[in-house]
């Protein structure tokens, strides 16, 4: 069981795919990922698919797989920005170079955003738990 207001990677997975307005059944198509085996790890019955799963879903949903590595815990966040060391947290901010991208896209990174912060918030009340 799950605590409340606790970051599931499965209900992350399912927003990703919903942004990217694809049904189960082309996000399958253009992962090569079962149908079955996504709505599986977006409810949750599968918790911890392969890196090269998540290779593939984060291709046919447009995002680094290093992204998906990192929200299901396979990395750091630190780890992935040192390049495999630990450094002490900082809260940089980060610029993004936004030409090219549509009014759709920006929503779009704006609402990746916004999961990133809900995510940290969560893990900080596990930590005071």
């Amino acid at each position: 069981m799950t605590r409340k207001g606790k970051f599931k990677f499965s209900d992350y997975l399912r927003q990703l795919r919903k942004m990217q307005k694809l049904t189960l059944e082309k996000a399958a198509e253009e992962s090569g990922v079962s149908a079955g085996y996504i709505s599986m790890l977006e409810t949750g019955k599968k918790e911890y698919p392969t890196a090269k799963t998540l290779k593939k879903l984060a291709k046919a949903y447009n995002i680094p797989h290093d992204q998906l590595l990192t929200m299901i815990g396979y990395i750091t966040e630190q780890e992935e920005r040192s390049g495999g060391e630990k450094k002490d947290e900082d809260n940089s901010l980060f610029i993004f170079d936004l030409k090219g991208l549509t009014d759709e896209d920006i929503k779009d990174l704006e609402k990746q955003i916004e999961l990133l912060k809900l995510r940290a918030q969560f893990k900080n009340i596990e930590k005071k738990d």
